[in-house]
């Protein structure tokens, strides 16, 4: 199959997908996207509006507005996924905030964030990727990328922390993560009680780890069937001889 072949059924592919999918977009936007991911698939290197203009033949500043419009891509990209996946019950939702490196001072989100790789708190950007995974057909369709805020912005402006934040994103995307399934994944960090909480709540499956240093502590619950022992109670701090009991 010579390139132009593949790039006419990558192309008729697309517009297949985004039709079936969505009806919000106006044929214009729609054809616009289309032309700027073929356009993406091509550019070898680096990309900017420049360079999307001279290989896709529309003005930079025509990329420009375009990528101002607001599309739900959550929402686009579970209607790819369904279409992908089928009637498949071995769907999850899988999140996982990623790091990214940057430096500089005026880009909005800059602050100290988890890098899972260097095992440590860096300096840099994180966004929440959001993706549905299937089991049987090994793949996991992307379904969108939330920047998030640096913890000080949050604290300052929305009196919010960090897992206060990732409960939010979860609920304000859940009636589309939930017309594709209930099972939500998440490593240990989200294991706990705050989050699991509220995500039941929303009417998620939760699936996840503890983490290394957990400890699991059970309260004892009295036997009132066993004989009660005769003498004083021993009081707060008082040592006990194990051997004779």
């Amino acid at each position: 199959m010579n390139g132009l072949k593949i790039l006419k059924d990558f192309t008729y592919r697309c517009e297949s997908i985004f039709e079936n999918t969505t009806t919000s977009m106006s044929k214009r936007f729609l054809s616009w996207l289309i032309l700027t991911i073929r356009t993406v698939a091509l550019i070898p290197g680096k990309i900017n509006f420049t360079r999307l203009s001279r290989y896709g033949g529309r003005t930079a500043k025509t990329f420009a507005s375009n990528f101002k419009v607001s599309v739900d891509w959550i929402k686009v990209n579970t209607g790819i996924a369904r279409e992908n996946f089928g009637c498949s019950d071995d769907v999850a939702i899988a999140i996982d905030p990623s790091f990214i490196s940057k430096s500089g001072r005026q880009t909005y989100g800059m602050g100290r964030f988890w890098s899972g790789v260097a095992q440590r708190v860096k300096r840099g950007l994180e966004i929440m990727a959001i993706g549905a995974i299937s089991l049987s057909k090994h793949t996991c369709v992307m379904l969108g990328a939330v920047q998030s805020p640096d913890f000080r912005t949050l604290e300052s402006e929305k009196q919010m922390s960090m897992l206060d934040w990732y409960v939010a994103l979860v609920r304000s995307k859940a009636t589309e993560l939930l017309s594709l399934t209930d099972i939500l994944v998440a490593d240990a960090f989200f294991s706990k009680y705050e989050f699991v909480n509220e995500v039941i709540g929303m009417g998620f499956r939760f699936v996840g780890r503890l983490r290394a240093n957990s400890y699991l502590r059970y309260l004892a619950i009295p036997d009132s069937s066993a004989p009660r022992r005769r003498g004083r109670k021993k009081k707060y701090g008082e040592k006990v001889d194990f051997s004779t009991l």
